[in-house]
C-alpha cells in the first residue's frame, strides 16, 4: 500500500531526524553532502549563463514562454517552494546552465565524479525535502546510484546564528544501499504526488514536483531492480582458483618433488605418481581442463536445497556399480579430451544413470548436446560451465542421446598434454543420423535441486537416486593421485572440478571415503576412479552436490522378449 499524507510537513521529521545544523560537511546522515560554494567558481558560472540569455534573443522569449507553461504544470508543488517566480526562473536557468556546461552528463559528472562503468541514464528537475524547506535541483539517476543537487547554493541555519550560511545540498545513493522506492500521494491534493526512497540503514528521502513524475518514478524504480539483477548475476558463489604467475604457468604440472613430499607422509593416506596422462602438460594446460565456473548467484533462485530422513539405515560402505549392476553406465570412465567440459560430463553421467535406475534402461545421453547448444546460460563451453546450469538445460530443454549427438572430441586425450585446447563445438540441433529426430530424441529431467551439504543426506540421495554430479578444488597434488584416499598435501589451488560420486566406503587404515569416476581415461588415477576423504568437506567436496530426477517424458519401453534392458527412444 502506498503511504498517503495530509500534508508534506507530515513527513519532515521522518528526514529532520537524520540532520543536524553543522556545516562544512556532512550531516548525520551520510548520504547528504553539503558543499561550500566558490564565489568566483559561482560569478563565472552565473555570467556564462547571463551570457547565453542576453545572446539567444528570440530563443529567449521561446524559452520564456515555454517557462510560463512550466509553471501553470507545477503550480500543485510550487507553494511549498519560497516564491513562483524564483522557482520558474530556477527552471529556465538549469536548463541555460545545462546548454553551457554541455549537457546533464558533464554537470553530472563534474558535481559527482564518475565510477566504474557507470552510465547515466536521465536526470529530472525536482524537489527534496529537508529541515529547511523543499530544495529546488536535479536527481541524476545512473546504473550506479542517484545523486541530486541544488540548483544554487540555499541558506542554511549556522549554530552561529545570523543569516546563516550558503552551501549547495547534495544527496548521493549507490543502489545496493537503497531498500525501497515508493509513490506516496497526499490525500488533501491527489495531484502532489512524492517518491519516497529508504536506505537499508534506514534513512528516509522524499522526492516531489517533477514535471513528469511518472516517467521519472519508473526511471528509478527500473535502475532498482536493475541494480538488484546485477548484484545477483555477479555475486559468485563456488571455487576460484589462486591468481597464478606466468612462470608458475608454464611449467610442469607433475613434479617428483611433490610426489616425494607425499609418499613420505606417513599420515598422507594416499599415493601420488608421474603418470602418463599428464607427463608432458604444464600447470596451464591441466588448468584447462578444470571447468568449474564461480557461479552467479542467480542459478541458485528457487533451486530446492533436499534433504532426506536421518533415520534412513545406510549401510557403512555402497558402490552404485554393484548395487545396479544392470546399469553398464556408472562404471564407465570417459575422457573428456582437449575441452573443459568437466561440468557437463558430471551432469550426463549422473542422469544417465539415474535413467537406467529409475526406467531399467541402459541409455548414454549427449555431452555435445549440452555443452554446444546450452549457450551463456551455462557458463563458456570449453572454457567452463556451471553445474547447477547444466541440470537446469535438461529440465528445460532436455538432452539428446549419444547416439543422436557424440561428442565432438573423438581423439580424446590419452595422449600427453592433450594439446591443442579445443573451441566449443557449434550446436547443430541435428542428428548424426538423418532416420533420428533431434526433438523425439531428447531425455528430460523433472527437478533440479542441490542436496543438503552433510554426508548423511548425500549418502541417503545416492543411495536412494543413484549417482550425483559434485564438484572441488583441485591442487596441484591432485593431478599425481594414484590410489588411497586422497586429502590436500602440497601445491597451489588450480582450479574447480566436477565429477560423479557413486559410492563411500573406509579404508582399511580408517579413513572414510566417497567413492569418484573421474572423466580422464583409465590411464590417470585408480583405473579412472579415485577416492577422496569423506566426512570433513575435503576441498569443498561436500559443498553443493547437484542432481535431477529423470522424466518420463518421450521414454518408452520394449518388449524384445528376451532378457534384454528395456531401451529409451534415441
Amino acid at each position: 500500500m502506498r503511504p498517503q499524507y495530509k500534508d508534506v510537513n507530515d513527513k519532515l521529521d521522518s528526514t529532520a531526524k537524520h540532520e543536524t545544523n553543522s556545516h562544512g560537511g556532512r550531516y548525520n546522515n551520510p548520504y547528504v553532502h553539503i558543499t561550500s560554494p566558490t564565489s568566483a567558481s559561482d560569478k563565472r558560472s552565473k555570467d556564462k549563463v547571463l551570457e547565453v540569455l542576453n545572446r539567444c534573443g528570440k530563443k529567449v522569449e521561446d524559452a520564456t514562454r515555454k517557462a510560463e507553461a512550466l509553471v501553470g504544470g507545477l503550480k500543485d508543488h510550487l507553494k511549498f517552494s519560497p516564491s513562483i517566480s524564483d522557482a520558474a526562473m530556477a527552471r529556465l536557468s538549469q536548463g541555460t546552465k545545462m546548454i553551457v556546461e554541455g549537457g546533464p552528463e558533464r554537470v553530472f559528472q563534474r558535481e559527482f565524479g564518475v565510477l566504474a562503468v557507470e552510465k547515466l541514464l536521465d536526470s529530472f528537475v525536482c524537489y527534496i525535502s529537508t529541515t529547511s524547506g523543499p530544495v529546488t535541483g536535479v536527481i541524476y539517476i545512473s546504473n550506479r546510484r542517484i545523486a541530486f543537487c541544488s540548483d544554487y547554493a540555499i541558506r542554511l541555519p549556522s549554530s552561529a546564528g545570523g543569516n546563516g550560511v550558503a552551501a549547495y545540498y547534495k544527496v548521493v545513493m549507490e543502489w545496493e544501499k537503497i531498500s525501497s522506492i515508493s509513490s506516496s500521494t497526499n490525500v488533501l491534493k491527489p495531484s502532489e504526488r512524492y517518491v519516497h526512497m529508504v536506505t537499508r540503514d534506514g534513512f528516509e528521502f522524499w522526492f516531489m514536483g517533477f514535471v513528469s513524475y511518472i516517467d521519472a518514478f519508473n526511471c528509478l524504480n527500473k535502475a532498482l531492480l536493475n541494480s538488484r539483477w546485477l548484484l545477483l548475476a555477479f555475486d559468485l558463489k563456488g571455487i576460484e582458483a589462486e591468481s597464478l604467475t606466468k612462470q608458475k604457468l608454464d611449467s610442469k604440472i607433475l613434479q617428483d618433488e611433490i610426489v616425494k613430499k607425499v609418499n613420505e607422509n606417513p599420515n598422507a593416506g594416499w599415493k601420488a605418481a608421474i603418470n602418463d596422462r599428464f607427463s608432458n602438460a604444464t600447470v596451464a594446460e591441466f588448468k584447462r581442463l578444470l571447468g568449474v565456473k564461480p557461479t552467479p548467484k542467480k542459478h541458485f533462485l528457487g533451486v530446492p536445497i533436499v534433504s532426506h530422513d536421518p533415520s534412513l539405515k545406510l549401510p557403512k560402505a555402497f558402490d552404485a556399480r554393484t548395487a545396479w549392476p544392470q546399469c553398464t553406465s556408472i562404471g564407465n570412465i570417459l575422457d573428456q579430451g582437449h575441452c573443459g567440459s568437466c561440468w557437463a560430463f558430471g551432469a550426463v553421467e549422473s542422469l544417465s544413470d539415474r535413467f537406467c535406475i529409475q526406467f531399467g534402461m541402459n541409455i548414454s545421453l549427449s555431452v555435445n548436446d549440452l555443452l554446444a547448444c546450452c549457450g551463456f546460460r551455462c557458463g563458456d563451453g570449453c572454457d567452463g560451465g556451471y553445474p547447477i546450469a547444466a541440470w537446469q538445460y535438461f529440465s528445460y530443454s532436455g538432452v539428446v542421446t549419444e547416439e543422436c549427438d557424440p561428442y565432438f572430441d573423438n581423439t580424446g586425450c590419452s595422449h600427453p598434454g592433450c594439446e591443442p585446447a579445443y573451441p566449443t563445438p557449434k550446436c547443430s540441433r541435428k542428428c548424426v543420423s538423418d532416420n533420428k529426430l533431434w526433438s523425439e530424441s531428447k531425455h528430460y529431467s523433472v527437478s533440479t535441486y542441490t542436496v543438503k551439504s552433510n554426508p548423511q543426506d548425500i549418502m541417503a540421495e545416492v543411495y536412494k537416486n543413484g549417482p550425483v554430479e559434485v564438484s572441488f578444488t583441485v591442487y596441484e597434488d591432485f593431478a599425481h593421485y594414484k590410489s588411497g584416499v586422497y586429502k590436500h598435501i602440497t601445491g597451489s589451488n588450480i582450479g574447480g572440478h566436477a565429477v560423479k560420486l557413486i559410492g563411500w566406503g573406509t579404508s582399511s587404515e580408517g579413513e572414510d571415503y566417497w567413492l569418484m569416476a573421474n572423466q580422464w581415461n583409465r590411464g590417470w588415477g585408480d583405473d579412472g576412479y579415485f577416492m577422496i576423504r569423506r566426512g570433513t568437506n575435503e576441498c569443498g567436496i561436500e559443498d553443493e552436490p547437484v542432481a535431477g530426477l529423470p522424466s518420463s517424458k518421450n521414454v518408452f519401453r520394449v518388449d524384445t522378449g528376451s532378457n534384454d534392458l528395456p531401451v529409451a527412444s534415441v
